[in-house]
């Protein structure tokens, strides 16, 4: 009896549908000071300068409408934690997890090519 009511304690699945809500506005405080930051890039075209590299050479086109991709895919990212949490079963998480590990360190590694 003890150990059943022990492992329904730990069961993340079992909790209530806020859990998704609070996983995604936890995600969006986290993110709030680059999605801010992004924004600042995009609307602001004497940034460019801040970048030397490849950023520093794209047209201005180019480096507003990167900055506003970066943006959106950053204001979306709550919402699709959130419901990514609140759907998705044990193994889907782990899936989408290790998707967004792969997606960061190809990121990490692109900007560390390209930018410095």
């Amino acid at each position: 009896m003890a150990q059943k009511q022990h492992d329904e304690t730990l069961d993340i699945r079992g909790g209530s549908k806020l859990t998704g809500f609070f996983v995604g506005l936890l995600v969006g405080v986290g993110i709030l000071i680059p999605l801010i930051s992004a924004v600042g890039f995009a609307t602001n075209p004497y940034t460019q300068r801040l970048f030397s590299g490849r950023l520093a050479d794209v047209s201005q086109a180019g480096y507003v409408i990167f900055w506003w991709l970066v943006a959106a895919i950053l204001f979306a990212l709550p919402f699709l934690v959130g419901w990514a949490v609140n759907s998705l079963s044990r193994r889907g998480l782990a899936i989408v997890g290790g998707i967004l590990i792969v997606v960061v360190i190809i990121a990490l590694i692109l900007g560390t090519i390209f930018v410095f």
